[in-house]
């Protein structure tokens, strides 16, 4: 019996093409030539998915059996008594890919085949058009319908939006400071204009990027509804969870009743003085004018949140 090909090095290789910076995981084994690489980018925290590679699953995994895959993955993760977390994640997911990598080329055919062959001849995907204004966001977007892209994500300075100027209190220290009711006042004037620069079937899709409390994200997705995104990603942050679910069961019940009610959650308003003329207007954005009540914009996007 053939002795198995094991890992016998595990390296974390960091580059930034232009403003990405990005992590390669590479993983040579005992094999001569034969290696794979993998994503293990956490872009925020790029040096501690470094150490944790070079320092942690470096010594666990060298000597290992590279096809176990699945074994591996499941020490790996409960290898630390704290378990999960992004900086974790990204660097198991990194050597997890790598080492379907060496698989798929043991094998000698791309892993779509090993995991039982196409279903579709291609997939769409979606480009990312940005600029410090609608003008360079759309003249950007134009530029991408014309390599023959039709889903196009604009974004204005960036995710968030750009740095605004509030009127902060004297000797407020320096920094970026954001304002939701700008950031959605710029954002819907960017997204008409580009709407109206470009043909109806491309397809347009927004970033929140978890800027926005619940409250804010109902109202920008009551706004942004006429202009019918494709999607609306991120609209809500992952410790919204609970006032999400709050939103999403108040439009499967059709009650506004029990959002009036649940309105608190949303507003950190616990002295009741949430205006019930504020609450129909952010209700009103859970209703498709073309479909039912619960199918617009953002509860489409609560359930790809939830999911």
């Amino acid at each position: 019996m053939a002795a198995p090909v094991t890992i016998t090095d595990v390296k974390a290789i960091l580059t930034q093409p232009g403003r990405a910076r990005l992590l390669v995981v590479k993983v040579e084994t005992s094999e001569d030539g034969l290696y794979g690489i993998g994503c293990a980018t956490f872009t925020q925290r790029i040096f501690a998915v470094q150490a944790a590679i070079e320092r942690h699953l470096k010594p666990f995994l060298v000597g290992r059996d590279v096809h176990r895959i699945e074994e591996i993955w499941q020490m790996a993760m409960v290898h630390g008594y704290w378990r999960n977390g992004p900086v974790l994640n990204n660097a198991i997911s990194g050597v997890d890919q790598a080492l379907w990598d060496i698989k798929g080329k043991r094998a000698g055919m791309p892993l779509y085949q090993l995991l039982g062959g196409k279903s579709r001849e291609a997939a769409a995907v979606y480009v990312h058009a940005d600029g410090s204004d609608a003008n360079e966001v759309a003249d950007n977007a134009r530029q991408f319908v014309e390599q023959g892209f039709r889903h196009i994500r604009v974004q204005l300075g960036g995710y968030g939006g750009a740095v605004s100027a509030l009127h902060r209190p004297k000797g407020a220290p320096d920094g970026n400071y954001f304002d939701p009711r700008a950031y959605g006042r710029a954002t819907l004037e960017m997204i008409d204009h580009v709407r109206n620069q470009l043909d109806d079937h491309i397809e347009l899709l927004h970033d929140v990027h978890e800027r926005l409390r619940p409250i804010d994200a109902v109202q920008f997705a009551k706004d942004v509804e006429p202009y019918r995104l494709f999607f609306l990603e991120d609209a809500l942050a992952p410790d919204a969870g609970r006032s999400g679910r709050d939103i999403y069961q108040c439009v499967l019940d059709n009650r506004f009743d029990a959002y009036v009610q649940r309105s608190k959650l949303l507003s950190g308003d616990r002295g009741g003085a949430t205006q019930e003329s504020q609450l129909r207007m952010t209700w009103s954005s859970f209703r498709d004018p073309h479909g039912e009540p619960g199918e617009g914009v953002f509860s489409k996007t609560l359930v790809k949140y939830l999911e």
